[in-house]
């Protein structure tokens, strides 16, 4: 690898770092079981979390819809989603574009 690629993912590391996020690999211990489970070989190796990882061992509820989303229908889910956060439940996103 060249140094400019390690430079690169070194930024890149250090900025997820400075924001928060939490990488998770396949063989960490809070990686979570069910999605091993439910995905086997098709698991992604790494998860990039933000916010309680305890949470991980939780059930969740994810939001899934179109890439293509209207500004109006992105506008709904968000509301959608915080209603949910504020009950209390698990609201887990992969952070795609569009609705997810």
């Amino acid at each position: 690898m060249g140094n400019w690629k390690a430079g690169w993912a070194y930024e890149e590391y250090q900025r997820l770092k400075d924001n928060g996020v939490e990488i998770i690999s396949l063989d960490h211990k809070i990686y979570p079981k069910n999605v091993l489970k439910l995905m086997e070989d098709g698991a992604p190796p790494l998860l990039f979390c933000k916010g309680q990882l305890s949470l991980l061992k939780s059930e969740g509820i994810a939001i899934v819809g179109s890439r293509n989303a209207s500004g109006e229908g992105v506008k709904m889910v968000k509301q959608f989603a915080a209603e949910l956060a504020m009950q209390g439940e698990n609201v887990i996103s992969g952070y795609a574009k569009g609705i997810d």
